[in-house]
């Protein structure tokens, strides 16, 4: 049992192998994804109930679009009908949903169902769910930047008020999401992948060996209570 003063602001997870885990059972890679979906809905429910405030999940980066046409149209569709499935009950149980990551490329079925789900859990006031999507780390950094130069040219900031604090503003669209402390990739892999860059500084990171659908409540459990010790 967690003592619930003691956990975790923000939990972030880089969600690493369901390709692998299909594979390796002689099934196709769509199987992997789906059991992965399941992973994640455990996860949500996992630390909203434990009171974590941040959950950060890495589910498809600026990296992913060089699979397979098949793949990634499975993905595409699988994270639309995850939200349209989901926002409802989220909604009920408070959590408020933020996109991180960039529209570009992303088909206009998917972003306006990212775009409802925001909306309409925008009030929610529970757990924080960050979705990853078309994410890079390095793109963040990239459109921080943009649009502080643009604040500038618009005299709306100063360059001399330029520090690491307002940068982290910047970040995510001024979401103003705290970096994260714990930082989980599932699979043994020990690399962030372009994963929250700016954010990591001082993000303890734990690299069970477990593929992703694999991953259960005793692991994050585990991983909590290393952390807190």
């Amino acid at each position: 049992m967690i003592e619930l003063e003691l956990i975790p602001n923000h939990v972030a997870f880089i969600c690493d192998g369901n390709g692998r885990w299909a594979e390796r059972r002689g099934l196709p890679r769509s199987f992997g994804h789906k059991k992965g979906a399941e992973v994640v809905k455990n996860l949500i429910r996992q630390c909203s109930d434990l009171g974590i405030k941040h959950l950060t999940l890495y589910l498809f980066s600026t990296e992913n679009w060089t699979r397979s046409d098949a793949e990634v149209q499975y993905l595409i569709q699988s994270f639309s009908k995850f939200l349209q499935e989901s926002r409802n009950i989220w909604t009920k149980q408070n959590i408020r949903v933020n996109h991180i990551g960039i529209f570009d490329k992303l088909p206009d079925e998917l972003a306006e169902e990212i775009n409802k789900t925001s909306n309409e859990t925008a009030r929610c006031k529970g757990l924080n769910l960050n979705l990853a999507l078309n994410y890079g780390g390095r793109k963040a950094v990239v459109q921080a930047t943009n649009a502080i130069i643009a604040d500038i040219e618009n005299k709306q900031l100063k360059p001399e008020e330029i520090k690491e604090d307002l940068i982290s503003h910047y970040m995510n669209g001024k979401l103003d999401i705290p970096n994260p402390d714990i930082i989980i990739r599932t699979s043994g892999e020990k690399r962030l992948s372009n994963f929250l860059l700016w954010e990591s500084k001082d993000s303890q990171m734990f690299f069970p060996d477990v593929l992703f659908p694999d991953f259960k409540e005793e692991h994050l459990s585990k991983i909590i209570d290393d952390w807190r010790n």
